[in-house]
């Protein structure tokens, strides 16, 4: 059950009682932009969740993800790269191509470009 390929059923719920015993609220993405100070902090934090996401994808651990090497290193092929950039658009508030994607830039520099496109960051360096 430790494993991220079986942490889905942590959260299925029976007659409406959730079997997790977490129900705090989480912050979304959003909101931690929204409240960075520096261009460094955004991008620190776009990089903590393409880190997320690419594990929630793939089905691996968020340690296992590399900030060091491209995305296309975790065998992300075009198919996974359309819906990271549906969830950039949606959770980040950046438009980032699929190529971009796709390249050979690291993890933590797609981040720092991402967080400068995002309409979630909002700083005045």
């Amino acid at each position: 059950m430790e494993k991220p390929i079986y942490k889905h059923l942590h959260q299925i719920t029976i007659a409406g009682h959730p079997m997790s015993s977490e129900s705090k609220p989480t912050r979304t993405w959003e909101s931690l932009l929204r409240e960075t100070k520096t261009r460094a902090e955004a991008g620190n934090t776009v990089c903590e969740a393409i880190r997320k996401q690419i594990a929630d994808l793939l089905a691996i651990g968020v340690d296992d993800v590399d900030v060091g090497k491209p995305v296309h290193s975790y065998g992300v092929d075009s198919l996974v790269a359309v819906e990271l950039r549906n969830w950039f658009a949606r959770s980040i508030g950046a438009d980032v191509a699929v190529l971009q994607l796709l390249g050979t830039s690291t993890i933590r520099n797609l981040a720092r470009d991402v967080a400068g496109k995002s309409k979630f960051v909002c700083v005045l360096e």
